[in-house]
């Protein structure tokens, strides 16, 4: 199966992640990600990082103070951006799924043809939708999005709790794909994440439970315009 030459690129999430920044930054972190798209990967590397970049190690390090969080590690030796892989993640199972939706169809086609008396064939599109959901049941990316929960907030949540687990899979059950958890986890960590009455609440059980459609709803907060660096970006 080949690379997926491309991957969506959701603007309005990009723009109000880096709203605040500057242009230099936002160029840093957009070269990082189509690095990781082609290679997978990013050498976890001052000196390859700030080649990727264009620009000197010294440069580099100060504008990649912002940029960093963004980022977390695969192993010592590598990062990955993890709503990259997840978009990734999810274009390797659509087309295994269209694959194996074609060969099969393929088959039929091939028996019914050698067959003249055989049944017809049944909806080819209602087989690869069929496919792709068994496909997405089997790979729900429980690590990912509990990541992503942690990256956002700070927290150590652990994707290997049955109760967490239980919340992502209803809510996947309902159809919801992983950047639907990415967009709750944005807007509930920037409306929550700065009132200490609610930041509690910035937990799976909160978050991907009955509520989960109408935090997806929510208008992200803005960006606060401030000139100095005040933590984690959003």
């Amino acid at each position: 199966m080949g690379k997926p030459p491309a991957f969506q690129l959701y603007a309005a999430d990009f723009y109000m992640d880096t709203a605040h920044w500057t242009p230099e930054e936002v160029g840093v972190y957009f070269r990082l990600l189509m690095f990781e798209w082609v290679n997978k990967t990013i050498p976890n590397n001052t000196r390859q990082m700030a080649r990727i970049s264009g620009l000197s190690p010294k440069k580099f390090t100060k504008t990649y103070q912002i940029v960093s969080p963004k980022f977390v590690k695969k192993d010592d030796e590598n990062l990955i951006n993890l709503k990259m892989e997840s978009i990734r993640e999810k274009q390797d199972n659509y087309r295994e799924s269209q694959a194996i939706a074609g060969k099969k169809g393929a088959k039929k086609r091939w028996n019914i043809d050698s067959n003249p008396n055989g049944d017809p064939i049944g909806e080819p599109n209602g087989e690869t939708i069929a496919l792709q959901s068994s496909s997405s049941n089997n790979t729900i990316p429980y690590s990912e999005i509990v990541s992503y929960l942690n990256l956002k907030t700070g927290k150590s949540f652990k994707h290997t709790t049955k109760e967490t687990q239980r919340f992502i899979k209803a809510r996947f059950k309902s159809g919801f794909t992983v950047e639907d958890f990415f967009t709750v986890i944005d807007n509930q960590s920037g409306k929550w994440l700065s009132k200490p009455d609610m930041i509690d609440y910035l937990r799976p059980e909160t978050l991907f439970g009955t509520k989960f459609e109408s935090y997806l709803q929510t208008k992200p907060a803005e960006p606060e315009v401030k000139y100095e660096y005040l933590g984690m970006p959003g």
